[in-house]
């Protein structure tokens, strides 16, 4: 019970919303204890919200058959998705950081770095979230990769993203992330 209240207190401490349409975070069962768990959407209401770290955040997906061009001047992505009845392979992640002055830069990472990120720090890489829900663990990641250089400028991000990443022990964790 300790627990659980631990994690409604961080949530609010950060103004997450837990579960829901778009959730931005999960409290996630493990064992006797619950963790706090962000996601891709809750890391973009962290760095957006007041007092702001960002104007803006954006981070897609990419897959087989999509062409993505970054233009590394402007900051601005060129997405074009490829339409297919078939489910296709995560290939990529990107985000367009949007400054509060206004100026933009974007990043990319792979899905091999993605999997080099799981593989070094989750603690079950080969967890059931990571089987069942490989798309949004790695969205997640990727949120995490891409705004810890912004941690020292916002203290909830700080704390996000400290969050210890155990969530892959639990079988029952189905995520889901539109953002």
């Amino acid at each position: 019970a300790h627990s659980l209240l631990m994690c409604i207190s961080r949530a609010l401490q950060m103004g997450l919303q837990i579960g829901g349409q778009v959730p931005q975070a999960y409290i996630v069962a493990m064992g006797e204890t619950a963790q706090l768990i962000p996601t891709a959407a809750g890391y973009r209401f962290i760095v957006t919200s007041e007092p702001p770290v960002l104007m803006d955040y954006i981070q897609k997906p990419v897959y087989e058959g999509d062409n993505v061009t970054i233009d590394a001047m402007t900051g601005e992505i060129k997405h074009e998705i490829r339409i297919t009845d078939t489910k296709r392979k995560l290939i990529g992640i990107y985000a367009q950081f949007t400054e509060l002055d206004g100026s933009k830069h974007a990043d990319y990472i792979s899905r091999g770095d993605i999997e080099s990120i799981r593989d070094k720090w989750s603690k079950q890489p080969e967890g059931k979230a990571w089987k069942n829900a490989f798309e949004a663990m790695a969205m997640q990641k990727a949120a995490k990769h891409f705004l810890k250089p912004y941690a020292a400028l916002k203290e909830g991000l700080a704390m996000a993203l400290a969050i210890e990443e155990t969530e892959e022990n639990n079988a029952d964790v189905t995520f889901s992330d539109t953002d």
